[in-house]
């Protein structure tokens, strides 16, 4: 995998061709020691003031290599070239592409020359450039083309093999010109580290990280026009089925309804099912007291265990470790207690709820609300497709469930505005999940981390050092990590950690904070480590985990997760 400077696309950069690019390096197998400098600015161009370079390759023993991207439809008549992007809108150019990939070598090789002199080793390399146009098949013929320089869609994305084939032309050409041998033309790491040294000093100035955390979390705090939409339906209809792939805003839509229901009446109540998530909301309202305070905000089973607790139904402490316990016992001690002492609400709203389908909470559901379950008020959020962890229900069964009980409005969401564009292209190939419209509107944000473990010591010292990057020398403050993992901490790598871990709370300033993934659905922060990832098999769970993270996410992957994850990755471009 190629070292990307900068480390993470811009999100100015509008070229979707040069996003596929950059991807494509980022995830190339073999190129460890490749540097890719993206959009690197000349201010000594030999033909304007200011140019810019799309890529420039510095591959050790393989040459320096600039290269040109066009994306969408290419043309060129009469000597201009006109470019078409995906939403039709054309331009035309006097020069090409070729002439722009060849301007932009000699450049460089121009500030080169003008840094280390002109007998440095630096300039005694294989330098080279092509083109790239990664949406059409190019095949023109022209006599200033050569069809070595140029990558189409005929490569498939290859881009080893396109860099490989660069290398041998350009090297082929120096060594019949000039009499010398390979070893003499090729750069070694030495060569490179200078050449680097010299470009990113005087073009590169990468962004600190806090400011990319900072304006990644900013750009994703609107409301899309989905959710606008979707709030405007609620109000004009009773019952709401709201369904939408992580990261898609349901827990935000759930309390913004639940704000909207308080304004006409108070006799509200917002349920979920996670222990943690009902802590948010719990704390959300209590805290934002301007909006009123519905009759109860936290877990459905607190809800029950508290209604069952003030009409003084005893609960025999030995049930607590009954496997039914949840599921039927306080159930059927809550329709007790409410037979006793009735409880109604004008409506619930019920986040994470295919958690909640069955037919047993669909009974309480109707007996909790004023006109029923099947005439009264409800909205029930959910992702039934990809979260439901808690459930033996396909997703048709659950739809069937609550057909048979009620009409209702189904609105589905489909824009993802929490996780950044390039944890949904990591979430799809990974999972398989495919929806055109889930990254469409996404920040670019920095690439997803893989850190790749042989054994247990040596995931230890990983997620310790990237703990002490993140903490000392990025400075991100502890309640913005969380580390996440399948397991319980203590059959996790993380109960052996040096550092202070605590398990998840709401208030963990002051220590970083750790999860299950199934404990943490429903919930996010800035930067999420997933640790203890040996196998991708469980795309359930890595769906869940692989979308909680905002801005950041690493992943801890054993050798053998590493290679899973490859053939799942060959299997997605194949399938593109």
């Amino acid at each position: 995998m190629s070292k990307m400077i900068p480390p993470y696309i811009s999100p100015d950069v509008k070229s979707n061709a040069e996003r596929r690019i950059f991807d494509s390096f980022r995830q190339c197998e073999g190129t460890e020691d490749w540097i890719v400098l993206h959009s690197l600015g000349v201010s000594k161009h030999i033909n304007h003031i200011y140019g810019e370079i799309d890529f420039l390759v510095l591959a050790p023993h393989t040459g320096i290599f600039i290269l040109e991207v066009k994306g969408g439809r290419v043309k060129r008549q009469d000597g201009i070239w006109y470019f078409t992007d995906r939403y039709g809108n054309t331009t035309e150019k006097p020069k090409g592409p070729f002439e722009q990939a060849s301007a932009g070598m000699f450049s460089v090789i121009e500030a080169l020359r003008k840094n280390f002199g002109k007998d440095s080793k630096v300039l005694k390399t294989t330098f080279g450039y092509g083109v790239m146009f990664p949406d059409v098949i190019f095949n023109d013929d022209s006599i200033d083309i050569n069809k070595w320089q140029i990558f189409d869609k005929n490569d498939n994305f290859v881009i080893k093999a396109y860099i490989r084939r660069l290398s041998k032309h350009y090297t082929n050409q120096i060594i019949e010109k000039y009499k010398v041998s390979p070893k003499d033309i090729l750069p070694d790491n030495k060569i490179i580290k200078e050449i680097l040294q010299y470009l990113r000093g005087d073009f590169d100035k990468p962004v600190p990280f806090q400011v990319i955390l900072n304006e990644t979390e900013t750009a994703q705090k609107k409301l899309t026009v989905e959710q606008f939409g979707c709030l405007d339906a609620l109000e004009d209809n009773p019952r709401c089925l709201i369904q939408g792939p992580a990261g898609t805003g349901k827990t935000i839509l759930a309390i913004e309804d639940t704000i909207r229901s308080l304004s006409k009446d108070k006799n509200i109540a917002i349920f979920c099912y996670n222990n943690n998530l009902g802590d948010y909301l719990k704390n959300f309202f209590a805290l934002n007291d301007n909006f009123g305070q519905p009759f109860f905000a936290g877990t459905f089973h607190s809800f029950m265990l508290k209604i069952i607790k003030d009409s003084n139904i005893p609960i025999d402490k030995h049930s607590y470790q009954e496997d039914d316990f949840w599921d039927t016992t306080v159930p059927l001690l809550f329709l007790e207690a409410i037979s006793i002492n009735p409880v109604k609400f004008n409506k619930i709203i019920i986040d994470e709820s295919q958690d909640l389908l069955n037919d047993i909470y669909l009974d309480i559901f109707d007996n909790l609300l004023l006109k029923g379950f099947d005439r009264g008020n409800w909205s029930l959020y959910g992702d039934f497709s990809r979260q439901s962890l808690y459930t033996d229900l396909s997703y048709d069964s659950m739809i069937e469930l609550l057909e048979n009980r009620t009409s209702f409005i189904n609105y589905k969401l489909y824009t993802n505005c929490r996780n950044t564009f390039q944890m949904c292209k990591e979430i799809q190939y990974i999972t398989g999940f495919s929806n055109k419209k889930y990254s469409k509107n996404a920040i670019s944000g920095m690439p997803v981390n893989y850190l790749t473990w042989r054994n247990e010591n040596e995931q230890i010292e990983k997620i310790e050092k990237l703990l002490e990057k993140l903490l000392k020398d990025e400075k991100i403050r502890f309640e913005l990590i969380t580390i996440l993992s399948s397991r319980r901490m203590e059959e996790s790598v993380v109960s052996k950690l040096k550092i202070q871990i605590r398990n998840y709370c709401l208030n963990s300033r002051d220590y970083l904070s750790f999860s299950t993934i199934q404990s943490f659905k429903g919930l996010e922060n800035s930067v999420v480590i997933l640790t203890d990832i040996d196998s991708y098999s469980d795309s359930k769970i890595l769906y869940v985990g692989l979308s909680r993270a905002r801005a950041v996410l690493y992943i801890m992957e054993s050798i053998a997760a590493h290679t899973e994850r490859s053939k799942l990755l060959i299997k997605a471009v194949e399938n593109e």
